[in-house]
């Protein structure tokens, strides 16, 4: 690589300048991480070397600039405010480019916005990562009283999203009276993250929730679930490879569940091995983190609202799942919407990419959903 090639400002419209040169950083970067072994979390080692190998590669201000501020956006998109601190800080140090100034200032501004409404709390923290609970509490909830409450898992193929994704939801719950909390999860990165270190972060919150129902305002024992694809299979492993605190008589369990187009079937065997190796890594087994297969009797009451038509978690896995509760003495409803599939995508449109719900099925889903909570109290 010649590096006065990356170095030209002229260059940055080139169709192919910025996957190219994306990928020269990034490849730096992992270098920079393999030759300093820490037990920090990944994401935050490679946006240290970062912040070290911009200046050394750039001369030009400009392109110190512009590459600095697309890493930063992603990194808060994907790792959430308190994990991004010390980079913006460094980003408003060193950057003299009044449009990059501006783009982040929006964009921090847009985040900031987005939080103003609700209280958020760290829940967890692991390799000097923090997790974040949004909470969303009812206008009228009294100081001592103890309301039931939700926590939300955004879906995303376990490896995109945030919290932010569920604050709508968290707002719909909170106006019918509930505490809602939309969950933020690590995400798989190829490296120190795979599907079990969501799945651990899923038990620790709902067990994180009951340790702190008091001050929560949250009844222990009326704590629902809810999530959407691979937010779902957190969701259902919570309660199917639950994690105790025995001395306090507390788990992960959550006291019901709503999936939706959820994974609790998860692919495996041929053609399907770099999914695996994606998600879960090369030492877990699909096997031990699927749901369907460990379905087992005095499950949470369940609803799944799922589009026959679904290529992403086909109908057959979420009915094999189904039929298993069922099987087990297992309270489960499954509600199938013809005509749609993933997220209640059209059948007339690929339904593996951003979702396009159709509305009408969608409202119908979730009202089903509300229904179902009612019912159970």
């Amino acid at each position: 690589v010649k590096l006065q090639e990356i170095d030209r400002p002229d260059y940055i419209d080139l169709p192919s300048y910025k996957d190219y040169t994306e990928d020269w950083i990034d490849y730096q970067a992992e270098v920079l991480v393999m030759e300093e072994p820490s037990v920090k979390h990944y994401n935050l080692m490679k946006m240290d070397a970062v912040s070290m190998l911009i200046p050394e590669i750039f001369t030009n201000q400009y392109l110190r600039d512009y590459w600095y501020s697309e890493y930063l956006k992603a990194h808060i998109e994907n790792n959430g405010l308190p994990n991004s601190l010390p980079y913006i800080k460094h980003f408003e140090a060193s950057c003299s480019t009044a449009i990059f100034e501006s783009v982040i200032k929006e964009y921090l501004a847009s985040v900031r916005d987005q939080r103003t409404d609700h209280e958020v709390k760290i829940y967890k923290s692991e390799n000097a990562f923090k997790l974040e609970a949004h909470i969303f509490n009812p206008e009228d909830l009294l100081t001592n009283e103890k309301r039931p409450a939700i926590v939300i898992f955004h879906g995303g193929g376990w490896n995109s999203g945030n919290a932010s994704w569920s604050f709508e939801k968290a707002r719909h719950f909170k106006d019918l009276g509930m505490i809602a909390i939309a969950a933020q999860y690590r995400l798989c990165n190829l490296q120190d993250i795979t599907a079990t270190e969501s799945m651990s972060d899923a038990r620790d919150l709902i067990i994180w929730m009951r340790l702190n129902s008091d001050s929560l305002n949250i009844d222990p024992d009326k704590i629902v679930a809810y999530g959407w694809s691979a937010g779902a299979h957190l969701v259902s492993s919570a309660a199917i490879f639950k994690e105790s605190i025995p001395e306090k008589a507390i788990n992960s369990i959550p006291d019901a569940m709503i999936l939706i187009s959820p994974a609790v079937s998860l692919p495996k065997g041929r053609g399907w091995e770099g999914w695996k190796f994606n998600v879960f890594g090369a030492t877990t087994t699909v096997s031990s983190a699927n749901p369907v297969e460990h379905v087992r009797k005095g499950l949470p009451p369940t609803i799944i609202l799922q589009g026959r038509d679904d290529t992403v978690t086909p109908l057959e896995g979420v009915q094999a799942f189904h039929d298993q509760m069922l099987a087990n003495g297992n309270h489960c409803e499954l509600f199938i919407y013809d005509g749609v599939g993933h997220l209640f995508t059209p059948n007339t449109m690929p339904d593996n990419g951003q979702p396009q719900p159709d509305k009408e099925v969608q409202r119908k889903a979730y009202d089903q959903a509300d229904a179902f909570l009612k019912k159970f109290g």
